[in-house]
């Protein structure tokens, strides 16, 4: 009896070992095979303030995934457009109003997501105003033959500004000078009786422009 005993021990301590090393063979599979998040590295914005009505910010994530998992990209705002939404690059196109603005990213390998976020500032700078209170005043006739051109102009950021003047006859008007920094210019000697036109261009620093309007004079019969 005791023999028979001890044989059915060590068959059931035979029996309970070789359970516990399937189950510890199954445990280390599934840990083996557990999925893991995808790893935002980073995410680039260019410019990361936008300052110009017609300017946007080029965002690109750079992503990877532990277990070499194919990556989708989702791209999120709440206010201003994305020109792609589904790819690791986009263009964010802002909102029409100044601000700090979150844009986030979502990485999925089809199983776990990551997210990040960065931060784009709109501030807004605005052209320059346009040119007024030219000399000689528009419409004027019998203006000498050395008679000089100035104007007024401002910008409401205060900005540096530069000018293109244009000059010509009535029926020939070009370029006569470009990104001069004083806001007056010398034709030169004119010709009698003679109908010029003039147009400046304003530009500031940050490469927003403003066209002024053509005005006109005629010199002395």
């Amino acid at each position: 009896m005791g023999l028979k005993f001890f044989t059915r021990l060590s068959l059931s301590l035979g029996g309970l070992f070789l359970m516990a090393m399937i189950a510890g063979e199954q445990a280390e599979c599934v840990a083996q095979k557990a999925n893991h998040a995808p790893v935002i590295r980073t995410i680039t914005v260019k410019p990361q303030t936008v300052i110009r009505q017609d300017e946007w910010s080029d965002l690109m994530c750079i992503a990877t995934d532990p277990d070499g998992d194919s990556l989708t990209y989702r791209w999120f705002c709440p206010e201003g457009d994305f020109q792609y939404r589904g790819y690791h690059t986009t263009r964010w196109y802002p909102p029409s109003r100044e601000g700090a603005w979150y844009v986030t990213v979502f990485v999925s390998d089809g199983k776990e997501m990551a997210r990040d976020s960065v931060k784009v500032s709109v501030d807004w700078n605005y052209p320059p105003f346009e040119p007024t209170k030219a000399t000689p005043e528009n419409g004027l006739d019998e203006q000498p033959l050395n008679v000089k051109l100035a104007w007024e102009c401002r910008d409401p950021e205060a900005d540096s500004l530069f000018y293109d003047v244009y000059f010509g006859a009535w029926n020939s008007l070009t370029i006569a000078n470009r990104d001069q920094t004083e806001a007056r210019f010398d034709p030169g000697p004119l010709e009698r009786n003679t109908q010029y036109r003039w147009q400046v261009v304003v530009k500031d620093v940050h490469g927003n422009i403003t066209y002024g309007p053509v005005w006109f004079f005629g010199t002395v019969r």
